[in-house]
Protein backbone atom coordinates (compact mmCIF):
# COMPACT_ATOMS: atom_id res chain seq x y z
CA UNK A 1 0.00 0.00 0.00
CA UNK A 2 0.74 3.70 -0.30
CA UNK A 3 1.97 5.70 2.81
CA UNK A 4 0.93 9.16 2.66
CA UNK A 5 2.45 11.47 4.14
CA UNK A 6 1.32 13.72 6.45
CA UNK A 7 0.94 16.80 5.04
CA UNK A 8 -1.02 14.85 1.66
CA UNK A 9 -3.65 13.03 4.69
CA UNK A 10 -4.43 16.96 6.22
CA UNK A 11 -4.97 18.00 2.65
CA UNK A 12 -7.00 14.64 2.04
CA UNK A 13 -8.48 15.24 5.41
CA UNK A 14 -9.76 18.77 4.78
CA UNK A 15 -10.98 17.40 0.72
CA UNK A 16 -13.08 14.34 2.21
CA UNK A 17 -14.62 16.56 5.68
CA UNK A 18 -16.17 19.18 3.68
CA UNK A 19 -17.13 17.10 0.35
CA UNK A 20 -19.11 14.95 3.42
CA UNK A 21 -20.74 18.15 4.64
CA UNK A 22 -21.52 19.42 1.00
CA UNK A 23 -23.37 16.70 0.28
CA UNK A 24 -25.39 16.28 3.85
CA UNK A 25 -26.41 19.75 3.23
CA UNK A 26 -27.20 18.58 -0.62
CA UNK A 27 -29.38 16.09 0.83
CA UNK A 28 -30.95 18.09 3.73
CA UNK A 29 -31.78 20.87 1.01
CA UNK A 30 -33.00 18.54 -1.30
CA UNK A 31 -35.69 17.20 1.81
CA UNK A 32 -35.91 20.64 2.38
CA UNK A 33 -37.41 21.74 -0.96
CA UNK A 34 -39.61 17.70 -1.08
CA UNK A 35 -41.07 19.47 1.93
CA UNK A 36 -41.25 22.51 0.17
CA UNK A 37 -43.27 21.13 -2.57
CA UNK A 38 -46.15 18.88 -0.84
CA UNK A 39 -46.98 21.73 1.28
CA UNK A 40 -47.72 24.15 -1.31
CA UNK A 41 -44.92 26.68 -0.48
CA UNK A 42 -41.95 28.44 -1.74
CA UNK A 43 -38.90 28.35 0.35
CA UNK A 44 -35.81 30.81 0.51
CA UNK A 45 -33.99 30.86 -2.77
CA UNK A 46 -31.00 32.62 -0.87
CA UNK A 47 -31.13 29.52 1.13
CA UNK A 48 -30.53 27.29 -2.02
CA UNK A 49 -28.08 28.95 -4.11
CA UNK A 50 -25.70 30.24 -1.05
CA UNK A 51 -25.14 26.50 0.75
CA UNK A 52 -25.93 24.68 -1.94
CA UNK A 53 -25.13 26.85 -5.51
CA UNK A 54 -25.89 23.51 -7.75
CA UNK A 55 -29.39 23.68 -6.58
CA UNK A 56 -30.11 26.40 -9.54
CA UNK A 57 -30.15 22.53 -11.32
CA UNK A 58 -33.84 21.90 -9.52
CA UNK A 59 -35.33 24.34 -11.50
CA UNK A 60 -35.53 21.34 -14.75
CA UNK A 61 -37.18 18.95 -11.42
CA UNK A 62 -39.65 21.27 -11.41
CA UNK A 63 -41.99 18.69 -13.02
CA UNK A 64 -40.40 15.80 -12.20
CA UNK A 65 -42.03 13.02 -10.19
CA UNK A 66 -40.49 11.58 -7.29
CA UNK A 67 -38.15 9.54 -8.00
CA UNK A 68 -36.70 11.59 -10.62
CA UNK A 69 -36.47 14.21 -8.22
CA UNK A 70 -34.61 12.28 -6.18
CA UNK A 71 -32.15 11.23 -7.99
CA UNK A 72 -32.26 15.08 -9.69
CA UNK A 73 -30.98 15.81 -6.05
CA UNK A 74 -28.75 13.12 -5.77
CA UNK A 75 -26.63 14.74 -8.37
CA UNK A 76 -27.35 18.05 -6.88
CA UNK A 77 -25.78 16.84 -3.64
CA UNK A 78 -22.83 15.55 -5.54
CA UNK A 79 -21.83 17.98 -7.34
CA UNK A 80 -22.05 20.38 -4.03
CA UNK A 81 -19.90 17.78 -2.47
CA UNK A 82 -17.29 18.27 -5.21
CA UNK A 83 -17.41 22.19 -4.82
CA UNK A 84 -17.17 21.59 -1.03
CA UNK A 85 -13.98 19.62 -1.66
CA UNK A 86 -12.60 21.81 -3.64
CA UNK A 87 -13.17 25.06 -0.94
CA UNK A 88 -11.51 21.93 1.54
CA UNK A 89 -8.64 21.94 -0.56
CA UNK A 90 -8.11 25.98 -1.10
CA UNK A 91 -8.53 26.36 2.63
CA UNK A 92 -5.75 23.45 3.03
CA UNK A 93 -3.49 25.04 0.52
CA UNK A 94 -4.25 28.45 1.88
CA UNK A 95 -3.37 27.13 5.63
CA UNK A 96 0.07 25.27 4.47
CA UNK A 97 0.77 29.03 3.20
CA UNK A 98 0.60 30.32 6.34
CA UNK A 99 2.35 27.56 8.43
Amino acid sequence: MLRLLQSETTTAKFMIVFGLIGFLIGAALGAYAFYLTSHHQIGNADLFLVLCPPSIGALALENAGVLGGIIGWLFISFMNAGLYALIGLILSAATKIQS
